[in-house]
């Protein structure tokens, strides 16, 4: 599933590989204003996250279920 498009600010420095991005939505509100634990931090806001989290569907939930159980079968080709 691809994240919705990540939208920068040009004045700042690229983010580096595994750096926290806020979702777009709350682009605005300071990072100590987002009161969370830190996983859930990161599953709430995270621009990645978020985006994939919104695209799942019953479809996929479906085929997800139906990969776990061939999986725990040890049909490892259908499970893929």
């Amino acid at each position: 599933m691809p994240s919705e498009p990540l939208t920068l600010d040009p004045e700042e420095p690229e983010p580096l590989i595994g750096e926290f991005i806020k979702h777009a939505e709350f682009a605005s509100t300071p990072i100590n204003q987002l009161s969370k634990t830190s996983v859930e931090h990161v599953l709430d806001y995270d621009h990645d996250i978020l985006s994939i989290r919104r695209s799942i569907n019953e479809e996929f939930t479906r085929n997800f279920n139906l990969a776990i159980d061939r999986y725990e079968e040890g049909d490892w080709i259908t499970a893929q």
